[in-house]
């Protein structure tokens, strides 16, 4: 799955939660059902959509710039490492990457889509690692397998070294 059909699936589930909302309004105020006039319904409604469009939002902008980033940057030659973090929840990724002409570290959450479990047992795997201008961070990852794109948010881009 490549990041556009990622975002996608994204503005499907947001489409769905702006679904919902629209629902819950209509049952506050169509008159005549036994929701009519509570308040519960127009809260949740007036949240549901709001949610909708903020992460309709940031998935659209977050895929905008990666693209971007990766049709306009220079990329630098970085060493890959993988460190999965499994739970009984989900399976996160982060890319640990290293400079190979400074001790410059970064360790990076991944998106989850592209990731083959094969490649991410290989360690040492040679990278061009394409920078955001504007945080001075790494955000995609190019290697033989194809490409990794970082995910949006404060707390995904951290320096290590």
């Amino acid at each position: 799955m490549n990041l556009k059909r990622y975002v996608l699936l994204v503005h499907f589930a947001d489409v769905l939660i702006l679904s919902f909302g629209t629902v819950s309004i209509s049952l506050f105020a169509i008159p005549g059902t036994k929701y009519h006039g509570s308040l519960f319904w127009l809260v949740f409604g007036i949240l549901s959509i709001f949610l909708g469009l903020y992460f309709s939002v940031v998935a659209h902008r977050h895929l905008r710039r990666c693209m971007w980033i990766y049709r306009n940057m220079i990329p630098i030659p970085m060493i890959l490492n993988f460190r999965i973090e499994e739970s009984s929840d989900s399976t996160d990724y982060f890319a640990l990457l290293e400079s190979q002409s400074s001790q410059e570290r970064w360790q990076i959450a991944l998106l989850p889509i592209a990731i083959k479990k094969r490649f991410s047992a290989q360690t040492n795997i040679p990278s061009r690692v394409y920078f955001d201008p504007v945080t001075q961070s790494p955000l995609v990852v190019e290697t033989h397998e194809g490409v990794l794109w970082g995910m949006a948010g404060n707390g995904a881009v951290k320096r290590v070294g």
